[in-house]
């Protein structure tokens, strides 16, 4: 049973689960071509990104994704990640790798269900003021969250050569994309 970090990425993305494996390679393959970067975001039982891969079997479709598969993901993406968790957002992002990298303006919104590592992507948000009651001069504050849907842990049954055309369409539009990002990013910086 797939955990559904990656789903929701892929969701995220693509409107589609389906891409969960793919977006687990992309994120692994990340970590190990930069593990000197990545190395200070470790948890302190594992000495080096190889470890943490090796020892979790990360590259499995069975396994969590952990913080530093979520701060690669937003460094790959080159896009915010914010996971709600008890009533608190936590930014993941590219500049925390680097703070000169160029983040995309949007960003990923997840709400972590962590007693079962579960996530959903969040669509709106919206602040609510509380105030308990008229004497009170302190507010404290809650998130209003709309979700678009529940990422299942189902799996899907797809058609192999389905998927390969489907990902080869999506794999271009994406590359094309995300080369025009990186190149008008580019240009901000060397203006500066």
């Amino acid at each position: 049973m797939e955990i559904a970090y990656f789903r929701a990425i892929s969701y995220s993305l693509s409107n589609r689960q389906e891409y969960f494996g793919d977006i687990r390679r992309a994120i692994v393959d990340h970590l190990l071509r930069n593990a000197e970067v990545f190395k200070s975001f470790l948890q302190p039982r594992f000495k080096t990104v190889e470890e943490h891969i090796q020892t979790l079997r990360m590259e499995e479709n069975n396994v969590w994704g952990t913080e530093l598969e979520i701060v690669a993901c937003a460094d790959l993406l080159k896009t915010d990640i914010y996971t709600f968790f008890n009533g608190t957002w936590i930014k993941y992002s590219s500049s925390q790798i680097n703070s000169n990298n160029c983040v995309n303006d949007q960003a990923i919104y997840l709400q972590h269900n962590g007693d079962v590592n579960h996530y959903e992507v969040v669509t709106a948000v919206k602040q609510k003021t509380i105030s308990p009651n008229g004497l009170q001069s302190r507010q404290e504050h809650e998130y209003d969250i709309s979700r678009k849907s529940e990422v299942s842990t189902k799996k899907m049954k797809i058609d192999e050569n389905q998927m390969n055309d489907s990902l080869n369409n999506t794999d271009s539009k994406v590359l094309k994309n995300e080369k025009e990002r990186i190149r008008q990013c580019h240009a901000k910086v060397e203006k500066l």
